[in-house]
């Protein structure tokens, strides 16, 4: 056979998190094995086509007129490869095809990772790290940052179920969230944290529910005295969830376990926050009246 197909890879195929996929290229030529220095135009054009276990290539076929100088770029694509991704490379003149095998680079990944939380501290996330390109039996050391908000820790070993990181908002804006890790492709993520409406919202009911029952239960019912009391609900619910879930701080008389926002939950702190009131200043408010 005088001619043969060359491939050139340009760099491994590297994951994606775009589209959750391995991208990658190569360069493909025709190579006169006689006259291998010098660059002849064909007579004839030679097609190639493609096979193997890519989910993709672009373009499904190429036309080389020149041999030993006429280089096309081949993308690949696939979403799920290990190690590396076999490609057939087939020319009109051998429907045998011959095998390549294109080289993978491992990559870090965030599964499902949410686009946006609530902001100002009051919600949280749970990131999950996971790999991409390769499956590690080891587990190995991964270090994490982020621009804006906090992390429950900066490293976290990753195994083959992957690691699992905790995140808390802070202001409002995008945030990103980086991992790294030696040998491995660095993946980033942004999650944007926005006004905490509707923690704003359930503290607010939570806190004039709880006035309104407070008041109901006390010795005075007339009317304004009902609105005093669930304008100070709501105004002691707000403050008890905002300590809590912005500073993790339990103002009540009663140990609570409640890590992230969750609606039910800041629902509950401000109605018995109305309620039963804050036992700090409740102590304070007493010790004030008998000075």
């Amino acid at each position: 056979m005088v001619y043969r197909p060359i491939y050139v890879p340009e760099r491994p195929l590297r994951y994606s998190s775009k589209g959750d996929q391995f991208v990658g290229s190569f360069l493909l030529g025709l190579q006169d094995s006689v006259r291998p220095t010098d660059a002849q135009e064909l007579g004839s054009p030679v097609r190639i086509r493609f096979g193997g276990d890519a989910d993709s290539i672009t373009p499904d076929s190429v036309v080389l007129r020149v041999t030993n100088s006429q280089m096309e770029r081949v993308r690949v694509f696939a979403s799920s490869a290990l190690d590396s991704l076999r490609v057939v490379i087939v020319p009109a003149f051998d429907p045998r095809g011959v095998a390549v095998w294109l080289p993978i680079q491992p990559a870090l990944a965030f599964e499902q990772t949410p686009r946006r939380i609530q902001g100002f501290g009051v919600e949280g996330a749970t990131l999950v790290i996971g790999t991409r390109g390769v499956q590690s039996r080891d587990s190995f050391p991964v270090l994490l940052s982020i621009n804006r908000g906090s992390l429950e820790a900066n490293q976290i070993f990753v195994r083959s179920g992957g690691g699992i990181v905790k995140l808390r908002s802070a202001g409002l804006g995008a945030a990103t969230v980086s991992a790294r890790a030696p040998g491995w492709l660095p993946v980033q993520a942004t999650i944007t944290y926005g006004w905490p409406l509707i923690f704003l919202t359930a503290a607010l009911l939570g806190g004039a529910l709880g006035g309104a029952v407070a008041a109901v239960q006390g010795r005075r019912r007339s009317r304004s005295t009902v609105i005093r009391s669930v304008a100070r609900g709501i105004l002691v619910g707000l403050v008890v969830c905002v300590v809590y879930f912005g500073i993790g701080i339990n103002l009540l008389q009663f140990q609570v376990d409640v890590r992230f926002f969750n609606e039910i939950a800041v629902f509950a702190f401000a109605a018995l926050a109305a309620m039963f009131g804050i036992p700090a200043l409740s102590a304070l408010s007493k010790r004030g009246g008998r000075g």
